[in-house]
């Protein structure tokens, strides 16, 4: 596949079972209002299979020195791992739509000694401010789904993993 920093999707497919896509504002809106008790309910909605998800990423794609990408971080949890595999000389950034969300990765960043090596973004996952080959690996749990476009997302994914890189991707 050709990487192409336009890259058109083509448009979604409409049916009775197929729910219309969220807009950016309203989906920001509904993070921002679930963040502080995000963890605990989307661990028992998944049966706490999104630990498990998690940690299965970061166990396998992730290496020390990496520079990692976490798109669609929500409250930092596979940022927060990635971080301790990467150590010392590795980077991880935590991408979201939702600052409220970003607020909570951040005190449990603190909470963990690992800021230094973490950097908070916010923004749109469909249009990711990355150059093209930027992270040895791209991770995005339980983040796609929610999307507008969610091809267009797992295009921007690919776009900024460096060739050869990994991409990872959890949905439960």
């Amino acid at each position: 596949m050709a990487r192409s920093s336009s890259i058109q999707s083509e448009p979604a497919v409409q049916n009775s079972f197929v729910r219309a896509a969220l807009g950016l504002e309203k989906l920001r809106g509904i993070y921002d209002s679930i963040a502080a008790h995000y963890d605990v309910e989307h661990g028992l909605i998944t049966a706490w299979a999104d630990q498990r998800g998690r940690e299965l990423l970061v166990e396998t794609a992730v290496k020390e020195g990496d520079a990692v990408l976490d798109c669609g971080s929500g409250t930092g949890t596979t940022a927060l791992m990635a971080a301790r595999k990467v150590g010392p000389k590795g980077k991880v950034v935590l991408f979201d739509l939702s600052e409220g969300m970003l607020a909570i990765a951040r005190e449990k960043a603190a909470r963990k000694g690992l800021t230094e090596r973490l950097t908070f973004q916010s923004g749109d996952m469909v249009h990711l401010p990355f150059a093209n080959d930027s992270f040895d690996v791209v991770l995005s749990t339980y983040s796609l789904c929610p999307l507008y476009d969610p091809k267009k997302g797992a295009l921007e994914l690919y776009r900024v993993a460096r060739p050869g890189g990994l991409i990872g991707v959890a949905h439960s």
